[in-house]
């Protein structure tokens, strides 16, 4: 159970980085490395040199995650449009037309709520 807390404490994007110094808020459900440190520091009751070596091995990370997190969003942005034409396929034009405006009405609340939800 340790184990697995510290694992969930060390991750971090750099845009979580960013939250944990005061600038903008998270838009997907992970928590901010702040928040993570803070939680660790009551649970493991770290020193202040502790919790100081946790930020800057956030830090270390973040951007290499986010980078990362780029790449997996590119493949399967790139799955899902291949899938998405195999569907498409699959339609008479009418079903097709349906479908496309279906979809064009899901990106546009998606973009009004900050994306997909999990």
């Amino acid at each position: 159970m340790l184990t697995l807390c510290l694992v969930a404490i060390g991750f971090a994007s750099e845009a979580q980085v960013r939250q944990g110094q005061g600038e903008r808020p998270m838009r997907n459900h992970q928590e901010a490395p702040q928040d993570k440190v803070e939680k660790a520091q009551k649970y493991l009751e770290l020193t202040d040199e502790q919790i100081s070596q946790w930020y800057k091995i956030h830090a270390k990370y973040a951007e290499q995650k986010s980078e990362m997190q780029e790449e997996i969003k590119g493949e399967m942005k790139e799955l899902e449009d291949k899938m998405l034409k195999e569907l498409n396929a699959t339609l008479t034009e009418e079903q097709a037309a349906k479908f496309i405006l279906a979809q064009e009405r899901m990106k546009k609340r998606m973009r009004r709520s900050g994306g997909p939800r999990h």
